[in-house]
């Protein structure tokens, strides 16, 4: 993750390794055993530091400490002599970042979170309580939207901060030129087409879609292999396979340069007319 900030000649940067990303939380959290800071300087390629020339300090504070409190905080590795670097912020929640939120239950309409943070208090706006846990309206995150998780800590020199909750997407997602996701009857001029992505996020019980072309004449079914890519096999043929293409990347080479085409997930249908 580059935390560089412009306008600078020498500051911090930190690098998470995945273990410190939670599947519900949008940014990463601070794991020590489990990043990698550096003393970054213009003109110079960056020094990776140990954890032992890092400081720490709540926002505000006067003093650096050898020791990160909980919460959102700042972190600056060591300069020369009296050097002070620009320091990058960081989550430093005490607790495993796979362990802080996790769903215990879930229904058509509504999602439940369970947030363990032992350090202070917690709250979510949009959010009804049930024995503890937070039980959201799917609704409030559909389109990979999100709702702030408020923690206040229980140490009085920290501030009161922020983390963004939300669904992972999964499945397949088309968006438009601004990044939109779009469903259903699409007319795309021919000039904004390669604008136009798709993704496939799929698992093992949700590994496939299907395309239909100029009214059903090719009909292909694109699916999961181990390689993480896409196989592409022709549904007229016995599913015999005839290529393979990317996770993501532009419609228009998912399409295959055909206007009229029908891609179909699930329920969820997308009606494509390229026209000029």
């Amino acid at each position: 993750m580059d935390n560089q900030l412009k306008d600078v000649s020498a500051w911090t940067e930190i690098d998470y390794s995945p273990i410190c990303y939670n599947t519900y939380i949008k940014v990463p959290l601070f794991e020590p055993k489990n990043v990698q800071f550096y003393r970054c300087r213009q003109g110079k390629e960056k020094e990776l530091t140990k954890l032992i020339q890092v400081v720490f300090k709540a926002k505000g504070a006067e003093e650096w400490e050898d020791d990160p409190r909980y919460g959102n905080i700042l972190a600056m590795t060591l300069g020369d002599g009296d050097e002070e670097l620009t320091p990058v912020e960081i989550y430093n929640m005490g607790v495993d970042a796979d362990e802080l939120v996790r769903v215990v239950d879930e229904t058509e309409d509504t999602i439940t979170f369970h947030i363990r943070w032992p350090y202070g208090e917690i709250a979510i706006p949009q959010a009804k309580e049930v024995n503890g846990n937070f039980e959201i309206n799917k609704k409030i995150l559909a389109n990979e939207q999100t709702v702030d998780v408020v923690f206040t800590p229980n140490d009085e020199q920290l501030q009161e901060f922020s983390l963004p909750l939300t669904i992972p997407f999964t499945g397949l997602a088309i968006r438009n030129g601004e990044g939109e996701l779009v469903k259903g009857d699409l007319e795309i001029p021919f000039g904004e087409i390669m604008g136009y992505t798709y993704e496939f996020k799929g698992n093992d019980k949700d590994d496939r879609f299907g395309i239909s072309f100029n009214g059903d004449k090719k009909i292909y079914q694109y699916v999961l292999n181990d390689d993480f890519k896409l196989s592409i096999r022709n549904k007229r043929d016995r599913m015999a396979k005839i290529g393979e293409i990317d996770l993501k990347g532009s419609l228009a080479v998912l399409l295959q340069g055909i206007p009229n085409a029908v891609i179909k997930h699930k329920d969820d249908r997308w009606r494509i007319t390229v026209c000029d």
